[in-house]
């Protein structure tokens, strides 16, 4: 996953917000996944 800002990633709280937002997609994308069979 890409096209988050450079400076995101350096602080505690980017790292935790980038985290969350692929934990985030992951789950759509085991939901879709599940669905769509």
């Amino acid at each position: 996953m890409r096209g988050f800002p450079v400076g995101e990633g350096l602080t505690p709280a980017g790292v935790r917000r980038v985290f969350e937002l692929r934990a985030r997609v992951v789950e759509l994308e085991v939901e879709a996944a599940r669905s769509g069979r």
